[in-house]
């Protein structure tokens, strides 16, 4: 077996459905076809899915796991898979034709790899929320160190691993982040394979689309749980959180934080005036502000326990 498809599951049936149909397409040789596994791991208990999922060219397997989290959930599925290569896609992620072609063929390509990052875009929808995001794109590349240029983070809504260099380090840390929290792991993940010296490398043509939340609740909550597992990250390694961008966690800092949003406002503005309208400018300001009290409020809130966002 060369790829194993890994996808954390939960309480997001139609998005999951979605996914299916982007695997569905992908432009992959029928002698490669049999080499292939999709592996669902649903994290409900439940070994069904509410939905009839379209039929896959590849061996599909639904594995449960009961309310673990995203991190549990992929080590059952990092366990289970037969494959060389683990590659891993959210449930609300849209694999595009040539996802798992590019990310295979650079693996077979370049021996010495052991991971790859690919691209995230929205995905196409109407309405105010998907032009904001479609703007404001942060997730299109991995993170990247503005003064080294190395990778950072790896996003694991589209991202790829041999197999041995997640076992060689125990997979994802589902003790800190557990079923409390909703973000970081990835970026512990990564963390952890570059101290091992892993080489980590980017592919442009591994394309997902990616389905945001539509209500400023959701958005407020999905950057809520990024700031909750950026705390978790930081604690566990000990690691000042300047390093990464990252305000202290003294209650001067939180003070600051909160009070000085206006630097927010600011920039916002500086991002947004040229690009959109008079009357667009003031609800994008208002999305940003939603996502940086959302990360703050995560971040400096230790009791916070993660709320689930699921888009349909």
């Amino acid at each position: 077996m060369k790829v194993s498809i890994a996808i954390p599951y939960f309480k997001a049936p139609e998005s999951l459905r979605r996914l299916f149909i982007g695997l569905q397409g992908q432009n992959i040789p029928e002698r490669l076809r049999g080499d292939i596994e999709v592996l669902v791991v649903n994290d409900e208990g439940k070994t069904q899915i509410p939905v009839k999922l379209p039929t896959l060219p590849f061996y599909t397997s639904i594995l449960t796991s009961s309310y673990k989290g995203v991190a549990g959930a992929r080590n059952i599925a990092i366990k289970s898979a037969k494959g060389k290569y683990i590659f891993f896609l959210d449930q609300d992620c849209i694999p595009t034709p040539e996802w798992i072609g590019s990310m295979l063929r650079r693996f077979e390509q370049e021996k010495h790899l052991m991971a790859i990052g690919g691209q995230m875009f929205p995905k196409a929808s109407s309405g105010i929320v998907n032009y904001y995001f479609n703007i404001t794109n942060r997730l299109e590349e991995p993170i990247i160190d503005s003064q080294t240029g190395e990778i950072v983070t790896l996003i694991t809504g589209n991202a790829a691993f041999r197999r041995k260099a997640l076992k060689k380090i125990g997979g994802f840390d589902e003790e800190t982040f557990d079923s409390t929290s909703h973000g970081g792991e990835d970026v512990d993940l990564t963390y952890r394979l570059k101290s091992t010296g892993c080489d980590i490398r980017y592919e442009p043509k591994a394309i997902v689309l990616h389905e945001y939340p539509s209500n400023f609740s959701d958005i407020f909550f999905k950057y809520t749980n990024y700031g909750r597992g950026m705390r978790l990250f930081c604690l566990k390694h000990k690691i000042k959180p300047s390093q990464v961008r990252q305000p202290n966690f003294s209650l001067w800092n939180k003070f600051c934080y909160f009070l000085f949003f206006w630097k927010t406002i600011r920039k916002s503005c500086k991002q947004f005036v040229p690009v959109v309208s008079i009357f667009r400018l003031p609800i994008f300001i208002f999305f940003d502000l939603i996502r940086y009290f959302g990360h703050g409020y995560g971040y400096y809130n230790k009791n916070y326990q993660r709320r689930v966002i699921t888009t349909q």
